[in-house]
């Protein structure tokens, strides 16, 4: 049987490993905490990025209902909107009449600067963190011929479309917090007259 004296030099040869190992143990462990706090840092990141992209196109979205009652008041107290009238971008800065057969607009040609020379602006929107405000164009398309067949679009066969009058297209931009941030919608609205 050993004593413990035979044991001692095993014990005192040990004591240099059980350091090493425990150095290595905690570089993994802090390589395990930088990785988690890279990994929560980059997912902060992404989900303020959604919520900014979200705030931009509720934004936008804002702007074109904005847009759908200042036409329909027009359309109510005035015949000019709805009249193939040259003069109409002279006008009203925004209003645009629709070509179809070249690209006319500035959200087309890439031109929209979405300021006061070339849009219309929506407004604050209560509460909110946008760098600007929202802003709108309009389109005025010339005759109903394209209203028409656009009505016809998406219409199982055998059903009636609904008869439609005029057709606009708006076009919104809103922006989010960070001024890079931006979305941009358009939708088709339709006169009955």
């Amino acid at each position: 049987m050993n004593t413990w004296k035979e044991l001692l030099p095993m014990t005192n040869s040990q004591k240099g490993s059980a350091l090493i190992i425990s150095l290595i143990l905690m570089f993994v462990l802090t390589i395990l905490a930088l990785s988690s706090a890279s990994n929560t840092i980059l997912q902060t990141k992404m989900s303020t990025t959604i919520a900014d992209r979200n705030l931009a196109l509720q934004s936008a979205e804002f702007a074109a209902r904005i847009a759908e009652e200042q036409l329909q008041k027009w359309i109510n107290t005035q015949n000019k909107i709805i009249s193939n009238n040259s003069t109409l971008k002279e006008t009203k800065i925004g209003v645009y009449i629709h070509d179809p057969v070249k690209a006319t607009q500035p959200w087309e040609l890439n031109t929209a600067k979405w300021d006061s020379t070339d849009s219309i602006d929506a407004g604050s929107i209560a509460n909110s963190k946008t760098i600007k405000n929202p802003r709108w164009m309009l389109a005025v398309y010339p005759d109903n011929t394209n209203a028409q067949a656009a009505s016809l679009e998406g219409v199982e066969q055998g059903a009636l479309p609904e008869m439609v009058g005029r057709r606009y297209t708006i076009t919104a931009v809103g922006w989010g917090s960070n001024a890079t941030t931006h979305s941009k919608i358009q939708i088709e609205y339709y006169s009955p007259f």
